[in-house]
């Protein structure tokens, strides 16, 4: 309710932005710490809604284009940005070998019998799975892509197909329910590596410890690693060893170089689990 001062409102249907505007000004009369979640799906989220939650929170009055007055709000955003069906279907890579090509197609190029009962009911399921998650994604997690409905880069107006990044800490983050406390970043050389501690819900409570670890495996030395990681035990009071789950991308084969009693678990079939084993309704 807007009239909550630490609540959460939610529009489903954000329009050009103004649910986000009047919590925004809300805010700046009374103090308060409301926050708001807006979903729009037209091209006018990126040209009308954000610039105009931007701006209202930069200054309360503009005029001709230009701020009145600097009364402006501290102020988060993130956004978040779902992969479209249209989006997903142009990730499907179908891999057929030549044997499987011919017995379930004619020399025209033409269904077999089997062939159409294969095309109906496994082809997506079979022959599209390594497209769904692809190891260097999680071989080289911050330079991830994937293809998608965007803006022409020309300005012509319109959408094309282009690469665009994928945001494979976030995501998973997401997708495992975890409520963030603390990043660590680290960059040496063009090493990178990322650490995320937080809880997940138990019950009703956020009571379970987690720490997600993010690396390029195929560029960060595993002794660089673990160092960076004693570092950071040494400076934080040890926020590795209290998690209850600790998570890596990779084959976690640092880990030897790192204390018996603390484990880290592949994310990988985590991720994949979260992502597609859900379950069918109806």
């Amino acid at each position: 309710m807007l009239s909550a001062p630490d609540g959460w409102i939610l529009d489903y249907f954000a329009g050009s932005g103004t649910t986000g505007h009047a919590v925004i000004n809300l805010n700046r009369e009374d103090g308060g710490d409301r926050r708001f979640v807006l979903v729009e799906m037209g091209d006018h989220f990126d040209t009308v809604l954000v610039p105009r939650v931007l701006k209202a929170t930069y200054s309360k009055d503009w005029k001709d284009g230009a701020p009145v007055d600097r009364k402006g709000v501290s102020a988060l955003y993130k956004i978040l940005r779902l992969e479209s069906y249209d989006d997903t279907l142009e990730n499907i890579t179908l891999r057929r070998d030549d044997t499987s090509r011919a017995v379930l197609f004619d020399k025209d190029g033409q269904p077999t019998t089997l062939g159409e009962s294969y095309l109906l009911k496994y082809q997506l399921a079979l022959e599209s799975r390594a497209s769904r998650l692809q190891s260097e994604r999680f071989d080289k997690p911050f330079h991830a892509t994937l293809k998608a409905l965007a803006p022409r880069p020309d300005g012509r107006g319109g959408v094309a197909v282009q690469a665009v990044p994928v945001d494979m800490v976030e995501t998973f983050n997401l997708l495992l329910g975890l409520r963030v406390r603390r990043m660590w970043s680290m960059t040496n050389d063009g090493q990178q590596a990322v650490l995320v501690s937080g809880v997940v819900r138990d019950g009703a409570d956020w009571t379970t410890p987690v720490v997600v670890l993010w690396w390029d495996t195929q560029d960060v030395k595993e002794e660089t690693l673990v160092s960076w990681l004693k570092g950071l035990r040494a400076r934080e009071d040890d926020v590795i060893g209290p998690a209850r789950l600790r998570y890596v991308n990779g084959d976690a084969s640092f880990s030897r170089l790192w204390a018996e009693d603390e484990p880290w678990t592949p994310l990988e079939p985590e991720f994949q689990r979260r992502m597609f084993d859900v379950a069918e309704e109806g």
